[in-house]
């Protein structure tokens, strides 16, 4: 189990406690004094907002390996981690702060991609079942929207690759059309 605790240095660190090991005490896996919320936990791996370079960005602790890692370190705040799997989705603000979008983060490899690029607002992202699910506001229109994880392990390993979704080829009809849109954006 993991949580945000305000015990020590900080507003707020992050904590693990192995509930099957017995003897196994509360670990404490932040030593900074910059806030660090909204962990998530799934198998080996911890997930969290922080904000210790002046901007929210992701770190993860891999329990495996007892090592911090950074995930994100972009000029935009990504928030609110969801972990299933070798995947995170989170929050970003890359268009502007008053809109908000996703992202998928692959943890094998810490490749990058964003989910959705528009305005509207993307809140409450979950991974479940082979997909991506959240809520979106637009125009005071609140609808849950869903889409199918892209089977883009291959694609990562590619720098010049980019992960296309069974909707967006449904939409642009060619590579040339998706590239021109995606450079756009």
């Amino acid at each position: 189990v993991v949580w945000q605790d305000f015990r020590d240095v900080g507003t707020g660190e992050i904590y693990y406690r192995n509930l099957e090991e017995t003897g196994t005490g509360v670990r404490r896996l932040t030593e900074n004094r910059y806030g660090q919320f909204h962990p998530v936990i799934y198998d080996f791996w911890v997930v969290w907002q922080d904000n210790r370079d002046l901007q929210v960005d992701l770190y993860g602790y891999d329990l495996r390996r007892d090592r911090e890692v950074r995930l994100t370190d972009t000029p935009e705040n990504e928030t609110r981690p969801y972990l299933e799997g070798p995947w995170v989705v989170c929050e970003e603000d890359s268009l502007s702060v008053d809109s908000t979008n996703l992202r998928l983060i692959h943890l094998d490899n810490l490749r990058a991609m964003p989910l959705t690029r528009s305005e509207s607002f993307k809140e409450r992202p979950a991974l479940a079942g082979g997909a991506v699910v959240w809520q979106d506001t637009e125009a005071g229109r609140v609808r849950v929207r869903s889409a199918p994880l892209p089977t883009a392990q291959a694609v990562f390993e590619n720098q010049n690759a980019v992960a296309v979704t069974g909707a967006m080829s449904t939409f642009l009809t060619d590579a040339y059309t998706l590239l021109t849109e995606w450079s756009e954006t």
